[in-house]
């Protein structure tokens, strides 16, 4: 445990990552799970189950998932209307690709910053032995 606390006292220097690391980490859950939650409708529409939502007025902005829900719904109600169900599946599958290039766009920038602060720390490590075994 001692050398685990040693190591972590090299990490100190880089705590201005973490800010940037949990942003991209929060972003990257968040495009996860909308990726999850498009697929009902997905799966609707392809399947013709009938179970899609009709919601006929854009819903006053709140922020909470049951706007971003209304909203969607309306769109695709929307959509149905204008383009049929075949616009739809498209305005579908378009959004769930913009959501899953956008997640794993967070989650390489996530690592990008996971890369950044662990080549700077092993380098202060291989400094700091350097430093060591030299001026004995």
């Amino acid at each position: 445990m001692k050398i685990f606390f040693r190591l972590l006292g090299f990490s100190r220097p880089y705590h201005h990552y973490i800010p940037e690391y949990v942003i991209y980490i929060f972003m990257y859950i968040v495009f996860g799970l909308v990726n999850f939650t498009l697929l009902a409708p997905l799966f609707d529409i392809l399947f013709n189950t009938g179970n899609t939502r009709v919601v006929n007025d854009l819903p006053g902005f709140s922020f909470s998932v049951s706007y971003f829900k209304d909203a969607f719904y309306y769109y695709m109600n929307y959509y149905i209307r204008t383009t049929g169900k075949g616009g739809v599946l498209v305005y579908v599958a378009l959004v769930v690709m913009a959501c899953v290039v956008l997640k794993n766009l967070f989650g390489f920038l996530s690592q990008k910053v996971l890369t950044r602060m662990r080549v700077n720390m092993v380098r202060n490590i291989r400094n700091e032995l350097y430093q060591q075994y030299s001026h004995q």
